[in-house]
């Protein structure tokens, strides 16, 4: 068994929440044969998935599977939106803030960040977000907002995998029901293999709706916003060194 400290230690907490997390359901059909097919089937496997190596390995995969499905749901859902909401909110015409705040954030983008925020122009937006998150990671000790972009990420990239995490359980269903109709499999483990896939499958469909990854991303844009804003001043040192790292990607 893996202790959960070694796993921080091998993974950042957004790495773990919101692409390790993702995987391992994606692998959960796995679980629930492993529970209704006799033991020594599975020996030589266990063996491996014992290895530290392996593990790591198999996360990385897992991790990466993830991440590579959100990215793709991400770039569908923002033609769908008109821009994610960390675009969106900033924009000019969008009514989530008065132009008198979004005017003060300009402001402060500016005196903090060095980078000149166009409220008018979507890149420019972008590039100022993204400063803003690293700015954040750097001098926000309470890291609220953080929490609100790991369920967003976590919920992106399970609805990226949602047409697999479906038909891997679906899968797992009908290989169960056809070992255990060939008396392969341990019938005391076939209720709980049932309901086990059954209860994911409808978790998945709850967790994975368009409207839950919307809300996520929404509260995600407005908590790293909002933080930003109202940091004191004193609280953002050698704001200008870090900025300089996103002055070519203004132009």
């Amino acid at each position: 068994m893996i202790p959960e400290k070694l796993l921080k230690k091998w993974f950042d907490e957004y790495e773990i929440k919101a692409r390790l997390i993702p995987g391992i359901i994606l692998c959960l059909p796995l679980f629930f044969l492993g529970i209704a097919v006799p033991k020594e089937w599975f020996s030589k496997v266990s063996l491996l998935v014992g290895e530290t190596v392996i593990f790591i390995a198999f996360c990385k995969i897992l991790m990466g599977l993830a991440q590579t499905a959100g990215n793709k749901y991400q770039d569908k859902i923002k033609k769908e939106w008109n821009g994610l909401p960390s675009t969106r909110f900033l924009r000019k015409e969008d009514p989530k803030y008065s132009l008198e705040f979004k005017e003060k954030v300009v402001g402060k983008v500016k005196e903090l960040l060095e980078i000149n925020l166009d409220i008018e122009n979507d890149l420019s937006i972008n590039t100022a977000f993204s400063a803003i998150k690293t700015y954040l990671h750097k001098y926000d000790k309470d890291k609220k907002w953080q929490k609100f972009n790991i369920e967003y990420g976590f919920h992106r990239n399970l609805s990226g995998l949602r047409l697999w995490l479906i038909s891997s359980h679906m899968f797992a269903l009908i290989l169960y029901v056809s070992l255990d109709y060939l008396k392969f499999a341990v019938l005391s483990g076939a209720v709980l293999v049932l309901w086990g896939i059954i209860l994911m499958v409808l978790l998945i469909v709850s967790y994975t709706s368009p409207r839950s990854c919307r809300i996520n991303s929404e509260h995600y844009a407005d908590s790293t916003i909002m933080t930003f804003y109202e940091m004191p001043v004193e609280k953002h040192i050698a704001g200008s060194v870090m900025a300089k790292n996103y002055k070519d990607m203004e132009t």
